[in-house]
This record gives C-alpha cells, structure tokens and sequence, in this order.
C-alpha cells in the first residue's frame, strides 16, 4: 500500500475490518518463481500466485475504494494495475547471479515453480523498519475474514 502516516493508523484498521468482513476466507497457490526487473538482472526474487490471486485483487481494489487520497495509496500506486505476489527476497548487486539462476532451474526454472496451497485467514498490515542489515517487519494489527 505504501507509506502510511501513523495518524491514520485507526482509520486504516477500521477500513480493512470492513473490507475482510465483506470476503470469506480463501485457499492462496503460489506458483512462478521470478526476478525483478530481469533475470538477467535481479533485484528482487519473488513467487507468483494462482489459484486466490483474483481474490487479493478483489480485496486491493476494495481497499483502494476505502482509503481516499494519497496518503496511503501514492498516486503512483493509485494507478498502477496490481500484482499479486510474494517477495521472498532482496538481491545484493547480483554479486551470486549465476548460483541464483542455477538453483532456479534446478527448482524447475523461473514460472514453473508450484508449492502447497495456503488458507488465508486474515489480513494483517506490518510495518517495515529499515535498517543497514535489511528490513524487519513488526504487525501492527490484524483482521479475520468472513468465516
């Protein structure tokens, strides 16, 4: 969602109620392994989703129609067509490239990576704290799912 000022943390809390209350709970496949921007030159590694990715996309848009003005969504997000996915991890100048393209295909290759089916229970909102030696995120609430 993006930066987000403290002072609205009660209105966004009370926003995703609604917006978890409105959708049951659902099944999440992730499948797809992927580099961002490239392969060729990563920055980020991620999964993609399948089958429940329609169900998050349903839920951003409701958020999106909750939360006016860009305080919460950056305009630049606003915008954007929204992607589901999980990031799973940050690539420090590409310095293990070839090792990280090797185990990819040794994993299936890049897209045919396919793990177990998760429930997703709720929607929690974390904050990421920076720091030299990577993020760490801490939850700052949750909200069940219609069950």
């Amino acid at each position: 969602m993006g930066a987000c000022e403290t002072t609205r943390l009660d209105e966004l809390r009370s926003v995703v109620k609604k917006a978890t209350a409105e959708r049951p709970a659902f099944e999440l496949a992730f499948e797809g392994l992927g580099a961002f921007p490239s392969w060729t030159r990563p920055r980020s590694l991620w999964v993609g989703l399948g089958e429940g990715a329609s169900a998050l996309t349903v839920l951003a848009g409701r958020l999106r129609a909750l939360l006016p003005g860009p305080k919460v969504f950056p305009n630049a997000e606003r915008d954007r067509e929204f992607k589901a996915h999980l990031t799973i991890g940050r690539i420090d100048g590409g310095r293990a490239l070839k090792e990280l393209q090797a185990k990819a295909e040794e994993l299936g290759g890049p897209g045919k990576l396919v793990l177990p089916k998760v429930k997703v229970e709720r929607l929690a909102l974390y904050e990421s704290i920076p720091s030299p030696g990577g993020s760490t995120y801490s939850e700052l609430f949750a909200s069940p799912f219609r069950t």
